[in-house]
């Protein structure tokens, strides 16, 4: 099902490595990677790993991530983006001290902010959606698949009608991270 899902999708900053396993899309990020936007302090990064088609209208993206380590500040999970300066982007986010959070960050004209809230120790899968109804943008996050949780309602008039969507990864530090890709739904 996985490879019926994505065949009208493109890597924009392609990974460091991509190949299917059994499980799904094993994803090997490049170090220094990230999506993040600050004007005030001229921070501009751009260099992600974002699997992506084009979307039009309203829209729900919906997909499930493993990862058997994680790496402090790496990253996989959903995003939908515009341009540089307007996207939204929800994924894991672990701290240095083995805490997992989970996070929403919203760059809107170029100046990002951000939400979290962490995790159990043990999370090695996750699963995240967002729906999106005209400018307005729900995120959501689930442990099993099941049982999803509103965690941000985002109103984003900076994101046109036309967008990016799909999976997103990177690696901030110095370090690679490994993550797979086993499910994406767009609906």
């Amino acid at each position: 099902m996985l490879l019926e899902n994505i065949k009208d999708f493109n890597w924009l900053c392609e990974p460091k490595n991509v190949e299917f396993i059994e499980k799904g899309l094993l994803i090997s990020t490049k170090p220094q990677t990230d999506f993040w936007q600050n004007s005030s302090f001229n921070i501009s990064k751009d260099n992600g790993h974002f699997f992506a088609c084009i979307k039009e209208g309203d829209f729900t993206l919906a997909t499930k991530w493993f990862f058997e380590k994680t790496i402090e500040s790496a990253q996989c999970g959903i995003m939908v983006k515009s341009d540089a300066k307007n996207w939204i982007k929800a994924g894991i986010m672990p701290l240095g001290d083995n805490k997992i959070q989970m996070g929403v960050v919203v760059a809107n004209n170029g100046v990002c902010d951000w939400s979290v809230h962490e995790l159990s120790e043990n999370v090695k899968t996750i699963y995240f959606k967002i729906k999106r109804k005209t400018s307005n943008f729900i995120v959501y996050y689930s442990i099993n698949g099941k049982d999803y949780m509103q965690i941000r309602l985002i109103n984003h008039l900076g994101i046109r009608q036309v967008i990016d969507v799909g999976a997103y990864t990177c690696s901030p530090k110095d370090e690679c991270f490994d993550c797979v890709l086993e499910e994406i739904d767009i609906s």
